[in-house]
C-alpha cells in the first residue's frame, strides 16, 4: 500500500491513469516482462497500457519495492 502512497518519485503517472500515455515509464516493455502474451493479446484490440495499469502495476510495485 506504501508504494502507491509515493507522489514525490511518480506524480500521478501510476494512479492517476497518465499512464495511459505512457509518460515515463516503458509501460509496453514492462508489462512484457510480467505477461507478454497477456500485454500482446490486448495491444491488437485495446490501448495496451489501459489493461496494463490496472492489471501488471499494483502487482509489479510491489513485488518491486
Amino acid at each position: 500500500m506504501k508504494s502507491f502512497n509515493r507522489p514525490s518519485r511518480y506524480p500521478g503517472q501510476r494512479r492517476n491513469g497518465t499512464i495511459n500515455k505512457g509518460e515515463g515509464f516503458p509501460i509496453k516493455e514492462l508489462a512484457a516482462h510480467f505477461a507478454p502474451r497477456h500485454e500482446q493479446d490486448d495491444s491488437s484490440t485495446a490501448p495496451p497500457s489501459t489493461v496494463t495499469s490496472c492489471t501488471f502495476f499494483p502487482t509489479f510495485e510491489l513485488e518491486n519495492h
